[in-house]
């Protein structure tokens, strides 16, 4: 894992609940709040075929008030996304907003 994990880093702390061909789900935990993310991943090819993958992802906190985050929960999948080297890949594209993920434009992954 991450450097920083014995000491419960922001990219630490996930846990795979399940995956199949199509769907991985798994949780996070925030280290300070503890706050717990549900997170997936939709896998899909395009209607045109081809060889890429599409990746629909989502990271949610099961804490209801919690959604001016910081970024938190881009970040949740952002940082599995580049630990799983997806973000080196050829062809790789991301596509959000701030509209489409609340706090995504100040978000800062890296800081932890």
């Amino acid at each position: 894992g991450p450097e920083g994990c014995k000491n419960g880093g922001e990219k630490c702390n996930y846990d795979l609940i399940f995956f199949n061909d199509t769907l991985l789900t798994g949780k996070h935990s925030t280290p300070i709040k503890k706050f717990i993310d549900d997170l997936s991943f939709s896998l899909s090819r395009p209607v045109n075929g081809g060889d890429r993958c599409i990746v629909e992802a989502k990271s949610r906190s099961e804490t209801w008030y919690a959604f001016l985050d910081q970024g938190t929960n881009y970040c949740n999948l952002r940082n599995l996304i580049v630990q799983a080297g997806w973000a080196k890949s050829s062809g790789f594209e991301e596509n959000t907003s701030n509209s489409i993920c609340t706090q995504f434009s100040s978000a800062d992954c890296t800081k932890y």
